[in-house]
């Protein structure tokens, strides 16, 4: 079995859309060859940094403030796990995808993204 991981940043407002590209696509995954299975996890934007804020004093803040982060319209971070039979299969499928409705995502999406097949090292 082969881990793919897929992240990616929709830009501020454009969360819906991109969670609905990905949702939508889940009858073509399904009918993939080598196909096992696949998780869409869209962040809580702001749970963490609201979270921090309630348990940590304005003095303890200050000697942790985030760098380069600005919160004023901070992007929603995707991850996407797939599970494959093989890199192969994996490959096969994305190569054989109609990439037309790909157009009318990237709009939505800030330029940053990863896409990779890891290993489980878990204990």
């Amino acid at each position: 079995m082969e881990t793919f991981v897929i992240t990616l940043s929709a830009k501020p407002g454009a969360e819906d859309k991109v969670a609905d590209f990905y949702v939508s696509q889940q009858a073509e995954y399904d009918n993939a060859d080598g196909f096992i299975s696949r998780q869409l996890l869209k962040a809580k934007t702001g749970t963490m940094l609201e979270a921090v804020k309630q348990r940590y004093t304005a003095e303890e803040l200050a000697k942790h403030p985030e760098q380069g982060h600005s919160h004023d319209e901070p992007a929603t971070h995707f991850i996407i796990i797939e599970q494959w039979e093989s890199v192969d299969k994996r490959m096969e499928f994305s190569q054989s995808r109609d990439k037309g409705p790909e157009r009318e995502l990237f709009p939505n999406l800030m330029p940053d993204h990863t896409h990779e097949f890891y290993t489980d090292i878990t204990p």
